[in-house]
């Protein structure tokens, strides 16, 4: 099996090395609490008898809080990355092919074009804000598409896909005996009447997502899959010759947080700390006439993208080398022009780095 490389992974692992000060880039939040504070203690180390497929007791809360089944919750110890892996690894073969929005997060690019699969552009223009077109999926009829793949808030730019538009995917994928894959990290950054995940919608629409982004605990690898059952398991299968079993202790953290409240807390906090600095955003994007972006729908990131630019890469290193502030080049989601701006940070670090890009537009000649 050949496995294409994220390159988004790669630089942002490698983003150390420009010694920055003020870091734009990111796109989810960074734990503002302890794990004390959020109900977590030391009997979390102690050890359960090794569940064969996830922990059932975290299975069943994934599955209270979404409104699904446990068996339609595939959780193997792995951020959302692996989950979207299994997924891909079980409803893909070398020459099918995958309907990819576009722009998109790389790595999820990377995880379905290692199955072999031939990824399509499914266009989201910002001169639409961002929207998709499902009548563009029909097109595929008479290919072997077997799967279209979103996310939902889009990253990079923090749009919501409608029901009606998911709907109208699923009712396509259903006819051409295909799926919907809907990546679902940023999901949660919306307020809670608007949160319904796109599993409950269709049962040829999957969610995934995971406690990294909304909830600042990256480092658990908290990772999941709603899906049909019969699905899920043909997910577990796969799973027994990568993971076998999830590390405990983080499932035990993990469903500690499902369990307590802290997760509510966590989300209304991450959805404040978007509606309280996205003010500052929009004020500082606007002393520059060239730039270009559409308010997101939720969440602490946007796309900025210049009249201008062709590329926009050559600034972004010169932002951080010049001016030690980071933002995520646009190139890593297929849309080179611009960049995507994070704002979920401190609100000191977050004025200097709007502060600084403003200079740096001025002495680079934007």
């Amino acid at each position: 099996m050949r496995f294409q490389p994220s390159l988004y992974m790669e630089y942002a692992k490698d983003l150390g090395h420009f010694g920055a000060e003020y870091n734009l880039a990111a796109s989810g939040i960074a734990c503002p609490f302890t794990m004390a504070e959020m109900g977590v203690d030391a009997r979390v180390l102690e050890w359960d008898p090794a569940p064969t497929y996830g922990h059932p007791a975290l299975r069943e809360e994934i599955a209270r809080r979404y409104g699904v089944q446990p068996e339609q919750v595939l959780a193997p110890g792995g951020g959302s990355s692996l989950v979207n892996f299994l997924l891909g690894a079980a409803l893909l073969d070398r020459g099918d092919r995958v309907l990819m929005e576009t722009p998109t997060y790389e790595s999820l690019e990377a995880t379905l074009a290692s199955t072999g699969a031939e990824l399509i552009p499914f266009p989201r223009p910002p001169e639409k804000r961002w929207a998709l077109n499902p009548e563009e999926a029909g097109c595929h009829r008479n290919s072997r598409l077997k799967l279209i793949a979103v996310t939902r808030l889009h990253n990079p730019s923090g749009m919501d896909i409608p029901e009606e538009t998911l709907l109208r995917l699923a009712h396509c994928a259903e006819e051409l005996d295909a799926w919907v894959l809907v990546d679902e990290v940023y999901l949660d950054y919306l307020p809670p009447e608007r949160i319904r995940v796109a599993a409950l919608l269709h049962p040829r629409l999957i969610t995934t997502s995971s406690l990294t982004k909304v909830y600042g605990q990256g480092d658990l690898r908290a990772g999941w899959a709603l899906a049909p059952a019969d699905l899920v398991a043909r997910c577990w299968r796969i799973n027994n010759v990568l993971g076998v079993n999830p590390a405990v202790v983080p499932e035990r953290i993990a469903l500690e947080l499902f369990r307590n409240g802290s997760l509510d807390r966590l989300a209304a906090w991450a959805r404040q700390r978007g509606e309280d600095h996205w003010p500052l955003v929009e004020a500082a994007l606007s002393n520059h006439p060239d730039l270009e972006w559409v308010k997101p729908e939720g969440g602490i990131f946007v796309f900025v993208r210049h009249r201008r630019w062709q590329d926009a890469s050559a600034f972004v290193e010169f932002l951080a080398r010049r001016y030690r502030t980071l933002v995520m080049p646009g190139r890593f989601f297929g849309r080179a022009d611009g960049f995507r701006l994070g704002f979920g940070g401190g609100r000191p670090e977050l004025e200097e780095g709007l502060k600084r890009i403003g200079e740096a537009l001025e002495e680079f000649g934007g």
